[in-house]
């Protein structure tokens, strides 16, 4: 079960204590709501991927019949009226039980398996003080999958089971994470405040790479969204002696997300904003920056030094958004490619 740094705005789910042990019965159930990556839904998942990046084609043809409708947006995707992120109370210890049951321990992922990469996203934004309902779904961020990842442990018809084990706002930021297109998400962020006339609105318009279906989402939704893939990025990158395309980019969603959580207007979003320009994007310059062999601590303090990284960071994020091929784009914006 997930632990946090820190965390009192945003409630406790008995923090750093080991989860008790459920009923058999109970365990069971869990586990059926998710089931093991199958081969051949990867397999079509990763063609159909190839050709959206290439040709645009919309990739609900590579889910089983039966998930086609479960893939579209609706109304509830756009805004949920039931439930506040901020004051939702939940645990990822379900999610991580029903996971590991089917396999996520033993899934590959980029460095480590796939176990590991959830419990590295879901450390990540503990450490940045997010609502419980973003941790937990950061923990699940690709159980349903997502544009760069096709592999599913949860299928689109069973979200209603999935609402039942992890909470309605944690659900519903996994399927959004899982269905907005990455790479069309990376390059909004990269965009906005980029020109020279004026702010842009506060929301951003996310893409349904299955449906092709556009939707913009209010300022809250997105900015988390935004701190969803950050902690995704980070959690594949090495240290590097400079800034590299894919700090750049995570920078940018950070700050985006700040100013998303401002446009918001609620004291939480605004404490949660705060936090983010006053701790997190400093201390994630700290830790990917690391130091030149023999290099002193003067040199190596001015080198790292908020203002330069910063400065370097926006040189980076503009040569990144001019990337012309998307394959190329994406690899530079999640750490594949590192100028």
């Amino acid at each position: 079960m997930m632990t946090r740094r820190t965390g009192a705005l945003f409630g406790s789910h008995r923090r750093g204590q080991a989860p008790e042990r459920d009923g058999e019965g109970r365990c069971r159930a869990r586990m059926a709501v998710l089931r093991r990556a199958r081969i051949r839904t990867c397999v079509s998942g990763a063609l159909a991927r190839i050709a959206w990046f290439a040709f645009g084609w919309t990739c609900a043809w590579s889910v089983d019949a039966r998930e086609r409708d479960g893939c579209r947006w609706g109304r509830s995707d756009a805004e949920d009226d039931d439930e506040d992120v901020f004051s939702a109370r939940m645990s990822s210890e379900a999610l991580e039980c029903a996971c590991r049951a089917v396999g996520a321990g033993r899934m590959g992922h980029v460095r480590e398996s796939f176990d590991a990469h959830l419990q590295r996203v879901a450390s990540t934004l503990a450490s940045w003080d997010v609502p419980d309902a973003v941790l937990v779904a950061g923990y699940g961020h690709t159980v349903y999958g997502s544009e760069l990842f096709p592999a599913q442990l949860a299928s689109f018809d069973r979200r209603r089971d999935v609402r039942v084990l992890v909470g309605s706002s944690a659900e519903r930021y996994m399927f959004l994470y899982a269905t907005t297109s990455q790479r069309l998400w990376y390059r909004a962020a990269l965009r906005r405040n980029s020109d020279s006339d004026g702010a842009d609105g506060p929301s951003m318009t996310a893409v349904n790479f299955y449906t092709g279906q556009e939707m913009c989402l209010r300022a809250r939704d997105s900015a988390m969204l935004c701190l969803l893939h950050a902690a995704d990025i980070l959690s594949v990158l090495k240290p590097k002696r400079e800034p590299t395309p894919a700090l750049a980019c995570v920078s940018r969603l950070l700050r985006n997300a700040a100013e998303l959580l401002d446009a918001d207007g609620s004291p939480a979003c605004a404490t949660l904003a705060n936090t983010l320009r006053t701790r997190v994007i400093a201390d994630v310059f700290t830790t990917f920056c690391t130091r030149h062999p023999h290099e002193d601590d003067a040199a190596f303090a001015e080198r790292r030094s908020l203002e330069r990284v910063d400065a370097e960071c926006e040189r980076l994020a503009r040569s990144l958004r001019d990337t012309r091929s998307d394959f190329v784009f994406v690899l530079r914006a999640t750490g594949v490619i590192h100028t």
